[in-house]
């Protein structure tokens, strides 16, 4: 059976709400859009202030000095649990490792810098690296 023709109104009344949904979709599209370029923008303004306040830590962390004062710390720590529990092996073994660490980086700074080397061991109350 053929379809019985489309009234003019019928058809005026369709068109629009096709129009509109249309127009609705490229709204959300829009609005989407726009929210990911704010989210973009401000994800961006964050990161550049935490990379400002990131790197001012991380320059303190990863410096020497701040990394051997670290490890005296931990053995400090380790050294006075160690006092309490005698048995306790795998601190001890913790312990070992902190202060392997630590010996290296203390080498290193001792080759590097000489000065800061002597001034770190000084403050810190460390015996001298034996030299082979």
């Amino acid at each position: 059976m053929p379809k019985p023709k489309e009234s003019f109104i019928s058809k005026f009344y369709r068109e629009r709400k096709e129009e509109k949904r249309k127009s609705k979709k490229e709204e959300e599209r829009r609005s989407k859009k726009e929210e990911e370029r704010r989210s973009k923008k401000e994800e961006e303004r964050r990161s550049k202030k935490e990379e400002k306040r990131r790197s001012k830590k991380e320059e303190k962390k990863r410096s020497v000095e701040f990394q051997v004062v670290c490890f005296t710390n931990k053995v400090q720590r380790l050294t006075s649990h160690l006092e309490l529990h005698k048995t306790d092996y795998s601190s001890e073994r913790g312990l070992r490792k902190i202060l392997g660490k630590r010996q290296r980086i203390l080498a290193y700074l001792s080759k590097k810098n000489p000065v800061r080397y002597k001034e770190l061991i000084n403050q810190l109350n460390i015996r001298e690296l034996k030299r082979p």
